[in-house]
């Protein structure tokens, strides 16, 4: 019983976290969600996503794709291992500087189309190689 109740603690932590971050973003992120939201880039981002313990700032879960606003207290070792984990469950991560979103934000919106046009290809990839997986799986019985 006592698992199934720290798993449930953890999970309220991490979603009361996710919305004081909310409360507390800065200029750039928001600065940059005005301009991804709604589907601007041709994907649906959500704010401050939950993905293995981790909280990330922007995610579109059909292309898998996270996107992390930096600002100067971001710890690079710390920012390295963190987009590892998220490497190895699939996701990919895009990070940018607070300075990038403020000086360059058409070049910050240029690459995330283009991950989100790489994206697209694996994920059409991806979902032909279940299609065909499952029809091999598929026995007719006469």
């Amino acid at each position: 019983m006592t698992r199934y109740r720290d798993i449930y603690y953890k999970t309220l932590e991490k979603e009361l976290m996710r919305a004081r971050l909310l409360i507390n973003r800065t200029p750039q992120e928001i600065a940059l969600w005005n301009r991804i939201k709604n589907r601007n880039l041709g994907a649906l981002f959500t704010q401050q996503k939950v993905i293995i313990g981790y909280i990330v700032d922007f995610y579109s879960q059909k292309y898998r794709l996270a996107i992390e606003v930096d600002g100067s207290y971001h710890n690079a070792r710390k920012d390295h291992q963190r987009d590892m984990s998220l490497n190895n469950v699939g996701v990919y991560v895009l990070r940018f500087t607070n300075e990038q979103i403020d000086n360059e934000m058409e070049k910050v919106l240029q690459e995330i189309k283009a991950k989100l046009v790489v994206s697209t290809t694996l994920y059409k990839k991806r979902q032909t190689t279940r299609f065909q997986q499952s029809r091999r799986s598929v026995r007719r019985k006469y």
